[in-house]
């Protein structure tokens, strides 16, 4: 092996496992799924939300330690000046340590917060996926943003080339006197507006470029656009919502959330119950609790210690009524978020079955706005209408054209919508309609 086709094998190697991303935070073609990948490692949304996991975490972890074994060491060292009555001061040092170890065994109003601690990280938890399936809905809609704003553009510059053509031919046939000078006027003020249009156009592209690289983190350079074979809209609606109620991870989310406030109740009534605890001592002493001189001594103990909560100024009974008040707003939380995931899902899916026969529609109009412009064409050739009415005809059919992949480029985004909205928005998810955009990429640039 020559030294030329090690370097090469190198190179193909680093391509593979280094995938389309480069070392400056491009990608060559911006496939969905990777472009979600990239979305995923540096949106603020979603990191502060994986932090929010660790916090709930932490809080369950102090909650759950008061249920643990509890060691306390204590050193104590004083110098004492002792004076009594009738007898002589005295100057001396003592010590007095002690080791205790406390051990809970009954302590209900704990256990009852631990739990809701722990369902608060299962909230967290449903919270960071729910933030990606939105997340993943953004990445999806920030890619259909670009591709509109290249179709217009594709479309427009695709326009400006047939009036350009039409332009030059208008103005061959007025020279040989053949053409009004109106007609070479309408042309000329057509193509003018198409230049103007195409900034514009231009600069929608660049904006849409811009939030899709924010988004995601990366710089894209191409993307694959929609492919013609897409999905049908599976299953009934009601199906739909019922499989979106069990598997929303928001609607999850909110039920956590009641379940953990639900406990928050029973820790608070639990706080007059009475607590008890396991306590073993020892001690190691050379004075009283005067610091009084004695003999050295060490002691060690082991029993029980009960708490019983007989009054405490209406506290508990303020805690209760607290954590009853945030039972019942989070049970209206969770009736509101239900009744909105279930609104999106009907929504979602009713653009997705309208979608199926607006792409049919287009396509019947773009077909019926091609007759329509070689009529007029014939028509002009034959002196019976204006070119201003060519120009019309030529604009009607572009516009159809861009309409077409517009109704197209909706139907992905309500497809997203529906499975994100039923808690089907996953990296897998991703991929499969990754593989939706198959045609050939756009000009970008």
């Amino acid at each position: 092996m020559t030294s030329r086709t090690g370097a090469a094998r190198l190179a193909l190697w680093i391509a593979a496992v280094l995938g389309p991303l480069s070392a400056w935070g491009q990608i060559a073609v911006g496939q969905l799924a990777d472009l979600y990948l990239e979305a995923l490692k540096t949106n603020p949304a979603v990191t502060a939300q994986a932090r929010a996991v660790d916090r709930a975490q932490a809080r369950h972890d102090q909650v759950a330690s008061r249920l643990l074994p509890q060691a306390t060491a204590s050193l104590n060292a004083a110098h004492n000046d002792f004076r009594g009555e009738g007898t002589p001061s005295d100057h001396y040092g003592s010590h007095r340590n002690s080791l205790t170890v406390r051990q809970v065994l009954l302590d209900r109003a704990t256990v009852h917060q631990s739990q809701a601690e722990e369902l608060h990280i299962q909230q967290a938890r449903q919270e960071l996926e729910a933030g990606r399936m939105e997340l993943a809905a953004e990445v999806v809609e920030k890619v259909l943003d670009v591709l509109d704003a290249a179709a217009d553009l594709r479309v427009l510059r695709a326009e400006k080339e047939s009036v350009a053509s039409q332009r030059a031919r208008l103005r061959r046939m007025a020279e040989r006197q053949l053409a009004k000078v109106t007609d070479l006027l309408e042309a000329e003020a057509y193509y003018v507006t198409l230049q103007a249009r195409e900034i514009e156009t231009d600069n929608t592209l660049r904006v849409a470029l811009e939030k899709l690289r924010q988004q995601t983190g990366v710089e894209v350079q191409a993307l694959p656009a929609l492919g013609d074979s897409l999905p049908q809209a599976e299953g009934d609606m009601e199906d739909w919502v019922r499989r979106g109620v069990q598997a929303s991870a928001r609607l999850a989310a909110a039920r956590s959330a009641l379940e953990a406030e639900r406990s928050g109740v029973y820790s608070a009534r639990a706080q007059h119950a009475p607590q008890l605890a396991l306590l073993a001592t020892r001690t190691w002493s050379d004075s009283d609790s005067d610091s009084r001189r004695n003999p050295a001594y060490n002691v060690a103990s082991v029993g029980v210690q009960l708490n019983i909560s007989l009054f405490e100024g209406g506290r508990v009974e303020g805690a209760v009524r607290e954590a009853l008040a945030r039972e019942a707003i989070a049970r209206a939380q969770y009736d509101e978020a239900r009744r909105e995931v279930e609104v999106q899902i009907r929504t979602a899916w009713l653009k997705l079955q309208g979608g199926r026969q607006r792409i049919d529609a287009a396509q019947l109009t773009v077909q019926a706005q091609e007759k329509a412009r070689d009529a007029q064409q014939r028509g002009f050739e034959l002196g019976a209408v204006t070119v201003v009415d060519v120009l019309e005809a030529q604009r009607r059919l572009f516009r159809a054209r861009a309409d077409q992949q517009r109704v197209r480029h909706d139907y992905v985004r309500s497809l997203a919508a529906l499975r994100r909205h039923a808690g089907m928005l996953d990296a897998a998810e991703m991929q499969a309609i990754g593989r939706l955009f198959s045609g050939p990429p756009p000009a970008l640039r």
